[in-house]
């Protein structure tokens, strides 16, 4: 099966991203967090610990 996704095109142009930041430029990771926030704010149990796994910006583990 062929891949679908050129992962040697898709981080080259991740790590050109990292490389040159544009402000206002993570407004998809700081949506995806609020609506994070949105959805945990339901939920009545505690946690102790959380981990936000492969995050780019700093986003999800602030709403956690």
């Amino acid at each position: 099966m062929q891949p679908i996704i050129d992962t040697s095109l898709w981080l080259a142009r991740k790590r050109r991203a990292l490389a040159h930041p544009v402000g206002g430029a993570d407004f998809l990771m700081r949506r995806a967090a609020d609506d994070l926030a949105d959805r945990l704010g339901a939920v009545e149990r505690s946690f102790g610990k959380a981990a936000a796994l492969f995050c780019q910006t700093p986003a999800a583990g602030d709403v956690l």
